[in-house]
């Protein structure tokens, strides 16, 4: 196995927000609190996922690890016999596992085995479209519905099971337990026992959903729908914010419940007033966010155009 070391990057708050003012909302970054770290890429970074010490992620070209404890990233041409040229998506679950999404099945590698799924080993479809491994499931969406993943069995469930449409293209769950599917046709919901579905017709300005996040402090399901449109179910209304940006791939919410939406141009971010944009109010500039993540500690990590850039949490108080 080729392996090579390659240079990590860290750049204090007051590098990346000169010219700013270094503000971002009602909060002020300063460089004792708040730094930015770049794991860097040759490519837009496709897909990433960390757990604990250790952060994969891929520019589909190569594959990179970083093991925080040994503070070495490192360069691989593949990873538990995936090629990263195929990879559509990743994850790490709460048992220590990473799961990559690919073209051809679903590989869960662990510590000790890496063990590869297709449609003949359970899954719904070969094709992965998307990932989500929030708590003790794991939930793998593709054009012929969703599986899931519980205690080494597998379960799909398609439209005839209550699903508002098979072409899964995002997945998140909330708090309560409910994971939320976005499709071309709507949303569903389903908490174990009971689908629910959403639409234009039950309030939602567009029926095509594109993106999903959820805000664990105020129970919020977000969705980026249609060409430009953001919507929110608070779980007894759709809020609809028209036109808001284009091209929108992930959404997260950081622990203020500012709702961060990574898009082909960038950032934005919601504080509940108003859509922050500019690069200065937000302390970095950045394009191509492909994906978003909010780890335990509240540190917010986007893959980019240049690599994975980590925020270490803004607000500490």
């Amino acid at each position: 196995m080729i392996r090579r070391t390659v240079t990590m990057i860290f750049c204090s708050a007051a590098v990346l927000l000169a010219g700013g003012g270094g503000k971002a909302d009602s909060v002020i970054y300063q460089t004792e609190d708040v730094q930015w770290s770049t794991y860097p890429s040759a490519q837009a970074v496709k897909a990433f996922a960390f757990n604990g010490a250790i952060l994969w992620y891929t520019d589909g070209a190569t594959f990179k690890s970083l093991n925080a404890l040994k503070k070495k990233l490192s360069e691989e041409p593949s990873v538990a016999g995936v090629n990263p040229a195929d990879v559509t998506c990743m994850a790490a679950d709460n048992a220590g596992a990473f799961w990559f999404g690919t073209q051809t099945g679903l590989v869960m590698m662990t510590a000790k085995t890496n063990t590869r799924f297709t449609a003949q080993t359970g899954l719904a479809d070969d094709g992965v479209l998307c990932i989500s491994a929030a708590g003790a499931k794991v939930w793998i969406g593709t054009a012929k519905g969703a599986s899931n993943y519980s205690a080494g069995a597998w379960r799909t469930y398609t439209s005839k099971d209550g699903l508002i449409d098979d072409k899964i293209k995002c997945i998140c769950t909330d708090d309560p337990g409910r994971t939320w599917f976005g499709t071309e046709k709507g949303m569903s919901s389903f908490d174990g026992g009971a689908w629910k579905s959403y639409s234009m017709k039950t309030g939602m300005s567009w029926n095509d959903t594109r993106a999903l996040g959820f805000d664990r402090k105020t129970n919020v399901v977000w969705a980026a729908v249609g060409e430009s449109d953001i919507n929110s179910w608070d779980g007894k209304e759709w809020r609809q914010y028209l036109g808001i940006q284009s091209g929108i791939t992930s959404i997260m919410a950081d622990t203020k419940s500012r709702i961060w939406f990574g898009h082909e141009g960038g950032l934005i971010k919601f504080n509940g007033d108003e859509w922050v944009g500019d690069a200065g109010k937000l302390g970095i500039t950045i394009s191509q966010v492909s994906q978003m993540l909010r780890d335990a500690e509240g540190n917010l990590w986007f893959g980019a155009e240049k690599g994975v850039i980590k925020m270490t949490n803004p607000y500490l108080h």
